[in-house]
């Protein structure tokens, strides 16, 4: 099948010059089509899609400088290319020609090889430009494509950060201990999760992870250790308590299970640390396993001074046959236990120092001046300075923080801290 003739439309009043033309574009396999004058032939070009014109200029009116100015001004996106015939051949005349919108010139009496060369030339540039009109659109589907998904994305993606931040536990009092805490995903979702509750009448499990990197990965992984986790019977927590001869070893299998499943398995594919422990909330005695996590910071309320905790240890999922310690202390009345992720010590200022641990242990040291149940306020009074108030944090952000209101004995003195 041949393609179709392109058609090229002939606005010419002379009618030796119109037949001259049709014979040229017919014996060439072009289509001529034919307009008496300007208004007619901006009609034609309408009507029939013509990518080519023609135009005679005669010197006695400016009638084709007119049509070259509707084509441009009203043919839009769908451009038309204008060849103007004129007896006028001077180099102002061209100008104006231009000035009006052609695209070339041609001066009478017209050389047939030598318009159909710019002919020729002209249907070339037309196709480029067909070409290009075609990949736009192409592109502007594909963008629109990608815009929708985009915002379909983002918004499950605030859906999944609504379903996280609901997986968080509620700031409260268990039994004589109250927790609080501040969280502050790099992205919708984070890489980071926590929680605490009673797992017996006098012991208040809690636990802190960071899974490496940010984002949906991470997320998805925090959740799967969160669900393991649980606190229902047949979470981890409840069975290793029930299957350990004391606390100190609940602990320790708790966290090694989980590096056994972790470590063991190709559909795990990240690591992580974390912090397990337990609260012993009749007596303030805290049993934990540290994996990787930064260290635990107390604040020693009689004494007005912080102690980092622990010894470090290896992050959950790296090595299979890991050997996990445990470490334990004693709070007292007025005490507080504070559990972070690194975005909190590594969180960068505008000119690139990092906050670090001795600078959260002086505003650990402010902070216990402030009632506990406002100390999430004071964190992110003092992040959101450091980082630059409205520019995002480069990685999740998670504390926790346990205060310890002591004994039954002790309960009436926990609001003067000893000091």
């Amino acid at each position: 099948m041949k393609d179709t003739a392109m058609p090229i439309l002939i606005v010419e009043r002379e009618m030796s010059v119109r037949l001259f033309l049709i014979r040229l574009l017919e014996s060439n396999n072009f289509q001529p089509i034919l307009a008496e004058n300007a208004g007619e032939a901006l009609s034609v070009i309408k009507s029939e899609g013509i990518k080519l014109v023609l135009c005679d200029w005669d010197s006695e009116d400016d009638e084709a400088l007119t049509l070259c100015r509707r084509i441009r001004s009203e043919m839009g996106q769908s451009y038309v290319y204008v060849i103007v015939q004129s007896i006028q051949s001077d180099k102002d005349a061209i100008i104006t020609a231009m000035e009006a919108g052609a695209d070339d010139f041609v001066s009478k009496p017209v050389n047939a090889h030598e318009l159909l060369v710019r002919i020729k030339s002209s249907s070339r540039i037309i196709e480029l430009q067909q070409q290009l009109v075609s990949r736009n659109r192409t592109l502007e589907f594909a963008h629109k494509r990608m815009s929708d998904d985009y915002d379909q994305l983002t918004t499950e993606l605030m859906l999944a950060s609504k379903m996280q931040g609901n997986l968080l536990p509620d700031p409260k009092e268990l039994r004589n201990t109250y927790a609080t805490w501040m969280f502050k995903p790099a992205n919708f979702l984070a890489g980071d999760m926590f929680d605490y509750f009673m797992v017996s009448d006098n012991l208040l499990a809690f636990y802190v992870i960071d899974v490496e990197g940010h984002g949906i990965t991470s997320a998805l992984t925090s959740f799967l250790v969160d669900n393991m986790l649980n606190p229902s019977r047949d979470g981890l927590c409840r069975r290793m308590l029930e299957n350990s001869i004391d606390i100190r070893a609940a602990v320790i299998n708790t966290v090694t299970e989980l590096n056994k499943k972790f470590s063991n398995s190709e559909m795990y594919t990240r690591y992580f640390s974390m912090i397990y422990g337990m609260i012993n909330t009749d007596t303030g005695r805290v049993t934990l396993t540290q994996a990787g996590h930064p260290f635990p910071i107390r604040y020693d309320a009689s004494n007005a001074c912080t102690q980092m905790i622990g010894e470090g240890g290896v992050p959950v999922g790296i090595l299979p046959d890991v050997t996990y310690d445990a470490v334990e202390f004693e709070l007292n009345a007025g005490d507080r236990l504070y559990l972070y992720s690194d975005g909190v010590t590594e969180c960068m200022s505008p000119d690139g120092k990092m906050f670090e641990t001795p600078r959260l242990q002086e505003c650990i040291g402010q902070w216990h001046a402030t009632e506990v149940e406002d100390v999430h306020t004071e964190f992110e009074r003092v992040f959101r300075r450091w980082n630059g108030d409205s520019k995002p944090f480069e990685d999740d952000l998670s504390l926790i923080c346990f205060e310890y209101r002591g004994t039954e004995s002790q309960l009436g003195s926990v609001k003067n801290y000893g000091i």
